[in-house]
């Protein structure tokens, strides 16, 4: 699958499938328990949160050169003047993030 929005293109660079110890609920299946919230005051959320914006902006999308973050966190300087939201599994693993940059 490729989409283009305002000449940048974004690629998806592998298919959908299952990790060890996870399933994924077939169509039709009961939804499994989600939850949105803000993660600023959750050390533990904020690491995986920094080490996923790693994974997914220097290694998938190769937006950001991996070298310049060794610790294989992705942090800057507008993390301290933004609101940072999270989405966790039952287990209370990281699936998603976001940030909001105050102005």
């Amino acid at each position: 699958m490729q989409a283009s929005t305002a000449g940048v293109s974004f690629k998806s660079l592998r298919t959908l499938e299952p990790t060890p110890g996870r399933r994924i609920d077939t169509i039709g299946a009961r939804a499994p328990r989600l939850e949105g919230r803000q993660i600023d005051s959750d050390q533990q959320l904020m690491d995986a949160s920094h080490r996923l914006r790693y994974q997914v902006y220097c290694v998938e999308r190769g937006f950001l050169n991996p070298a310049d973050y060794p610790d294989r966190r992705e942090c800057d300087e507008f993390d301290p003047y933004s609101l940072h939201l999270g989405v966790t599994d039952a287990e209370g693993s990281l699936l998603a993030t976001a940030r909001l940059v105050k102005v």
